[in-house]
């Protein structure tokens, strides 16, 4: 494999890469060898999204993890979520394959440990990149492979926690033709009006498993209001992911979904801590806060979150591309577990109040305005401590963090700049209180990173 190529497909978080021209049948082949090297296990689970290349990629898999004497189960088509609660569930370590919301030229292999904990790049990935670069002797003996369903047992457990929760409400669903198709019978089974969208399994991916694009989301959008419906809930690619439509067809801001699952759990757990991405709105912490809750600030990544809601027993943690994660369930940024939690508060304000909406209930949190990320493309990593310089320069008045990146704050906006892990390029997000005031101040920014950058 070429240097390049390699550096391209084993990302800060997993494996990821075009397939089959980058990720191949052979890499995959070899991760599966390096694995069992590195856990020692003898018994690991296997699952699989939907995608032209994953069947086949999921067969090398299986074949390296054999050929070193460990045995496979498999629990085929499956969201990363059900990947995670099987190899929790079953002790061992698992792999997904999945580019999650990525074009369907993209796949990926998710890794983690016999707890459910993702392995990324410091807690052994580089170590199995290191090992996969090896040939190893097969085993004498080779291990077996069965098919197990996971699937019956995680409904179960969502139906037990929610069955008897939501009720009365009418919910549009789409999975975008991606995994989350195998939460049909979940929603069947809810006494609720369920208009099912895009429920077939298509590995053709026809549709961009993107749950914050409008294009993505243009036709859940539509039926949401073509039905009448009270929301609409969508998966990406890999259902890690939620996405949300109020019932006018406006897509809700992840942040503002978030800040209304903190506040309703905080109601039930006061005091306990709430992480959340440095990118969302300052609104999520004065939200969480006002609730009784501890704010915690996090830098963006997502096996970060896991290790917080582990390690400082955080009660729930989000982060701004819709994965959100409870310490509850298994600490899994589980888009269909988020997705119950918010029809369960829907369901219960619309008991007490049939006229509440779920853009109600976001109201309060849509105090501020931001830019979205803004890439800034580098021509050297170099140019990074120029761009910090240049800003910390112009803005000298703002109160400095480095979390992340570089983030500056004032009293009724702030800004942050950081690098991107896989890209010559710097991420900016800006947030004020009104569209024009952040229009001006993002020109100024620009002009600011533009000049240091060029200097």
């Amino acid at each position: 494999m070429k240097k390049e190529e390699d550096l391209e497909l084993w990302r800060t978080y997993e494996i990821r890469g075009l397939s089959p021209a980058v990720l191949t049948e052979d890499a995959a082949y070899r991760v599966g060898k390096a694995c069992v090297k590195f856990f020692r296990s003898k018994r690991y689970v296997i699952g699989r999204d939907m995608r032209e290349t994953s069947l086949p990629l999921s067969l090398a898999l299986m074949k390296g993890i054999k050929e070193m004497g460990a045995d496979v189960m498999t629990i085929g088509i499956c969201t990363t979520p059900l990947l995670y609660y099987a190899a929790e569930y079953l002790m061992i370590p698992g792999l997904m394959i999945s580019a999650s919301h990525s074009p369907k030229q993209y796949n990926g292999i998710k890794i983690v440990n016999g707890r459910g904990d993702r392995v990324f790049q410091s807690t052994g990935l580089p170590k199995i990149r290191e090992l996969s670069e090896k040939d190893f002797k097969s085993a004498k003996k080779p291990g077996n492979g069965i098919s197990r369903d996971m699937l019956g047992k995680y409904e179960q457990d969502i139906m037990k926690r929610f069955g008897e929760k939501i009720e009365g409400i009418s919910v549009v669903v789409d999975p975008l033709y991606c995994a989350g198709t195998i939460y049909r019978g979940i929603f069947e089974a809810l006494p609720i009006r369920f208009f099912p969208l895009h429920f077939t399994l298509k590995s053709t991916m026809p549709i961009v498993p993107n749950t914050v694009d409008k294009d993505s989301l243009k036709d859940l959008r539509e039926t949401v209001t073509r039905c009448d419906a009270d929301i609409g809930i969508a998966f990406d690619g890999d259902a890690d992911r939620l996405g949300v439509v109020d019932e006018k067809g406006r897509i809700i801001p992840p942040d503002d979904i978030f800040a209304l699952l903190a506040v309703h759990e905080l109601k039930k757990h006061p005091r306990k801590m709430v992480g959340f991405d440095l990118r969302m709105s300052r609104a999520v912490k004065k939200a969480i806060i006002a609730s009784g809750g501890r704010p915690k600030l996090m830098k963006v990544g997502n096996p970060y979150y896991k290790e917080f809601l582990r390690k400082r027993h955080g009660l729930l943690a989000g982060e701004l591309s819709g994965h959100f994660m409870y310490a509850e369930f298994h600490r899994n940024d589980d888009g269909l577990y988020a997705a119950m939690k918010l029809l369960e508060i829907l369901s219960d304000e619309k008991k007490k109040d049939p006229s509440i909406t779920i853009s109600k209930l976001v109201l309060p949190f849509e105090t501020y305005y931001d830019s979205g990320e803004i890439n800034i493309h580098l021509a050297t990593r170099k140019d990074i401590k120029k761009a910090y310089d240049g800003l910390k320069k112009a803005f000298p008045r703002g109160e400095e963090h480095h979390l992340d990146g570089l983030s500056i704050e004032f009293e009724d906006w702030w800004f942050n700049v950081r690098p991107s892990n896989t890209e010559p390029l710097l991420r900016l997000i800006i947030e004020g209180l009104t569209k024009s005031f952040v229009s001006k101040k993002k020109k100024l920014i620009l002009a600011v990173l533009k000049k240091a950058i060029s200097t």
